[in-house]
């Protein structure tokens, strides 16, 4: 498959060169086609469609999911129409911005991670860059471990005495020590710039 699709993305772009109508049509027939595997998903599971699943064994059984090379390859490569005759990822438009012949699909809007018109309102109103917002979308694991780092409490600061299993001194030993070491008399005072 991964051949096959590369083809069909280089064959796109020269296509969309020439004849961008022609390339409106061949990236429809895509969106149509992957629409028409999703519809063939009991619902709420269409997104399995895009998955693919590992398992390995040590001591017990493990699984993993991931998603599929071409999933990768859609969300990765320029092929949706958008704004001055241009193909565009997923990312940069919504399907809003798509031509009125696109079917609208929320599991392929979704998976595509194709801009969302709510994310995009709620962006400019937050002063968000929707980049910003497509990195955070596409690296939920690593945002969610972001969050609980900065979520954690700091530990108390430990006094380097305490962590040697002394107490540091309170105020009044510190003064007293000063005192000792330099007698009754004021400490000096720093010479003044003229």
């Amino acid at each position: 498959m991964r051949a096959h699709l590369g083809n069909f993305f280089e064959t796109l772009r020269k296509v969309a060169k020439h004849d961008f109508s022609d390339a409106v049509r061949r990236a429809r027939f895509l969106w149509d086609f992957l629409i028409a595997h999703l519809k063939n998903y009991p619902p709420g599971t269409a997104e399995q469609f895009f998955r693919g699943e590992y398992s390995w064994q040590y001591y017990r059984t493990y699984t993993r999911q991931f998603d599929t090379h071409f999933l990768t390859a859609l969300r990765s490569t320029p092929w949706l129409p958008g704004t001055k005759n241009q193909l565009h990822k997923p990312s940069e438009v919504s399907l809003q911005e798509l031509p009125s012949t696109f079917a609208r699909n929320r599991v392929l809007r979704d998976e595509l991670q194709m801009k969302a018109e709510a994310l995009v309102s709620l962006a400019r109103k937050a002063g968000i860059r929707i980049d910003d917002i497509m990195f955070i979308r596409a690296h939920r694991e690593e945002f969610e471990g972001l969050k609980r780092t900065v979520k954690a409490k700091p530990t108390d600061v430990v006094h380097p005495l305490e962590s040697v299993g002394m107490r540091p001194p309170n105020n009044e030993e510190v003064t007293d020590a000063i005192h000792h070491l330099l007698g009754n008399h004021a400490p000096p005072e720093p010479p003044l710039a003229n």
